[in-house]
């Protein structure tokens, strides 16, 4: 009987009785069976379809003044000393070196027209200094050479933002005073700084 079954091409479920079971069972059984497999695989070469989150760009650090505000009490004769802009710090990963040339990212080209809008609006005489560090890869006499290269470029783009040329001085400390750990890279880019600092003339 079951040669008979399998020389038609059926299948079918026999008992340990012996009775065949309904071809419909077998069916439906062999059909879940199908229906389990392709599902786990699918669920196994499933990808993600969804969007890279790109990391944001690295912040400018904006320092207080500390001689912005005055400690006396305002009065008629006496009034407050209007504010000068906060201290600028643009790092090596806003103010990028890319083959040979320097790029300014958008939000700190963004801060430094702000604090430039600001010092030019404040009745107070004031002066700029720009101080570009580097972190200690290399020499040091190129360290200093790098520095001075990136104090030079962010003092041009204070001067095109409006601040007279007259009142930026340029420093180039290079390796000296590490804010972070150079043996690092992203160490390294907190060090290759450029400092804007806005002072009472």
């Amino acid at each position: 009987m079951l040669n008979e079954h399998l020389s038609q091409g059926r299948l079918l479920y026999v008992s340990h009785e012996g009775s065949p079971m309904k071809k419909s069972i077998v069916r439906i059984s062999l059909l879940i069976l199908a229906l389990v497999t392709i599902g786990a695989a699918f669920s196994c070469n499933t990808v993600s379809t969804s969007p890279r989150q790109t990391p944001p760009a690295s912040m400018p650090t904006l320092v207080p003044n500390p001689g912005s505000t005055s400690n006396q009490t305002p009065t008629p004769k006496n009034p407050a000393r209007p504010l000068l802009p906060a201290k600028v710090i643009l790092d090596g990963a806003i103010l990028k070196s890319r083959f040979g040339q320097l790029e300014l990212e958008p939000i700190g080209l963004k801060a430094l027209e702000e604090a430039a809008k600001e010092a030019r609006s404040s009745a107070r005489a004031f002066t700029v200094v720009v101080s570009g560090y580097s972190s200690n890869k290399g020499p040091e006499a190129r360290n200093i050479a790098i520095s001075r290269h990136r104090a030079e470029f962010i003092a041009k783009a204070l001067a095109n933002a409006g601040i007279p040329s007259e009142k930026i001085t340029v420093k180039a400390i290079g390796q000296d005073n590490p804010v972070a750990d150079s043996s690092t890279r992203k160490g390294r880019l907190k060090n290759l700084r450029v400092e804007i600092e806005f002072m009472d003339h």
